[in-house]
């Protein structure tokens, strides 16, 4: 087991970049039913390992809004394409990344 890395000097990226990911979330994400109905909206912090062939593990959450928004916000990070992996000395390392998720109703 390889150790993590907090801050390669390459950070792992998701394909096509920042924007590309916030456009990827958009169309995957589903606000829960019952997150609408009680009104629940806020920012869920997850952290989560972007291993050596891009893919991703150990999806924890941070900071959380309520079981039903974080369980989304877990499921949509685990659903994510390959990241480019992140780089240490010019070699892949698993690299640690955190995502601030917004859940806000209109």
């Amino acid at each position: 087991e390889e150790k993590v890395i907090e801050f390669p000097d390459v950070e792992a990226q998701f394909p096509g970049g920042s924007a590309a990911m916030m456009q990827w979330i958009s169309k995957n994400i589903q606000y829960p039913e019952i997150s609408i109905e009680n009104n629940e909206q806020g920012r869920v912090f997850l952290a989560f390992i972007v291993e050596k062939d891009g893919s991703i593990s150990n999806v924890a959450i941070q900071r959380g809004v309520s079981p039903d928004l974080d369980r989304e916000a877990k499921r949509v990070v685990r659903n994510m394409p390959r990241w480019i992996p992140g780089e240490v000395s010019g070699k892949k390392c698993r690299a640690r990344c955190r995502l601030p998720l917004n859940f806000h109703l209109n």
